[in-house]
């Protein structure tokens, strides 16, 4: 396990530990917390595009969209854990690519950023899969710390390029990327079964 640190003008010192072991249940925590308060104000099915629930409660609209935003994030995380397993088990390097996770912790160990992504070493391009902060530690630096983490972390550091969808919805998101020099680009996926990539933008920094 590999940590660098960061102080920040409030005297809390914040370390970033790169995941080689253990799980990712603080992780999954930060990642509901954050999200959960990022789109409480969005319908989730009209502004999102996920889907309803099968059987609704009656009356209760603010409770069923804090379930249908949950189910979506238990889906999302299960492919983090999965792709930690893999890891786990057979290391991380698949082809040219890695795969990293990564997480801050404040200065009594607690859990407060989350983040995984994937390197391309003949590229030298990383590609954020999830990233999320404990909403009462935003505004710290913690998600910089995260998205540069390959290069704060010293597995690259020079890196061309790190790339991340965001929904177009998000504002917040889109300008926290856009403080920290990344610009909008052609989009790369072209869609699936679980994602509606209209509902995307693509972001890049370059170095």
């Amino acid at each position: 396990m590999s940590t660098t640190s960061k102080t920040t003008s409030n005297s809390e010192e914040y370390k970033l530990v790169r995941k080689v072991d253990g799980s990712l249940v603080d992780g999954r925590k930060v990642f509901f917390q954050a999200f959960h308060l990022q789109y409480k104000k969005y319908d989730p099915i009209k502004d999102l595009g996920l889907q309803p629930l099968e059987s609704p409660s009656p009356g209760d609209i603010e409770k069923d969209n804090y379930l249908i935003l949950d189910k979506f994030l238990e889906l999302s995380f299960d492919e983090e854990t999965t792709r930690f397993q893999e890891v786990l088990e057979n290391g991380a390097k698949r082809g040219d690519i890695y795969e990293y996770f990564f997480q801050v912790e404040a200065n009594n160990n607690e859990v407060v950023g989350y983040a995984s992504m994937q390197h391309d070493e003949v590229k030298k391009k990383c590609y954020i899969h999830q990233l999320g902060v404990k909403p009462n530690h935003w505004g710290r630096g913690i998600g910089r710390q995260l998205v540069f983490a390959l290069e704060n972390s010293n597995i690259c550091t020079d890196l061309s390029s790190v790339c991340v969808l965001t929904r177009r919805i998000n504002q917040e998101g889109i300008d926290f990327y856009k403080r920290i020099e990344f610009e909008e680009v052609d989009l790369d996926a072209t869609g699936d079964s679980f994602l509606d990539f209209t509902k995307y933008i693509q972001l890049e920094w370059k170095g």
